[in-house]
């Protein structure tokens, strides 16, 4: 991101917490995160250039979003940047472990590495890392996307595992999305 370019900001109220936006002047997505973006950027405040990105948050939030079509000014280079990639390749209502996520970015060896970049992950929700997980979580997922009958009472192997951290708000946040994807209950 060139700090001499037009960054417009806005804050959305979201389910999970207050998440700072930004978009360029073409109006990709450089920003959605629950810390604001570098000061170096100069963002100016314009709940307008922003309202493409909120109208999108808002549908997915309603359930109604399965895809993010803005455009996404992807940070990094190299292997996070196929990470990032890679992410936005992960289905609604679909989980992934990193192990997986590495080996989706041309690096099955690099689990370690790849979680690193998704923790990096600036665009929430709109790159969503919030559908990669601990291998534990993800071993207990699959068990359960194999035998629906396991959640006969409600509470599902999944839901009892930790999904892992998430930025904005925390593992309880990640699993406030898992569930409104139906990822877990």
């Amino acid at each position: 991101m060139q700090p001499d370019n037009t960054i417009y900001s806005a804050i959305y109220d979201s389910p999970i917490g207050p998440l700072f936006l930004a978009v360029d002047t073409a109006g990709s997505v450089c920003w959605c995160d629950a810390v604001p973006p570098p000061e170096n950027w100069l963002c100016r405040p314009d709940w307008e250039a922003c309202g493409k990105l909120i109208g999108e948050l808002q549908e997915y939030f309603l359930g109604s979003r399965k895809q993010f079509t803005l455009p996404r000014n992807l940070p990094g280079t190299g292997f996070t940047r196929d990470v990032y990639q890679a992410m936005t390749e992960i289905p609604y209502g679909s989980v992934i472990s990193y192990t997986k996520l590495a080996e989706a970015a041309g690096s099955g060896k690099a689990a370690r590495a790849a979680g690193n970049a998704a923790a990096e992950n600036h665009l929430l929700i709109v790159i969503p890392c919030h559908r990669v997980v601990p291998s534990r979580f993800y071993a207990s997922y699959a068990a359960y996307a194999a035998d629906a009958a396991d959640a006969a009472d409600g509470t599902d192997s999944a839901y009892r595992e930790n999904p892992g951290r998430y930025r904005a708000g925390g593992g309880d946040a990640k699993r406030y999305l898992l569930r409104l994807e139906q990822v877990i209950r």
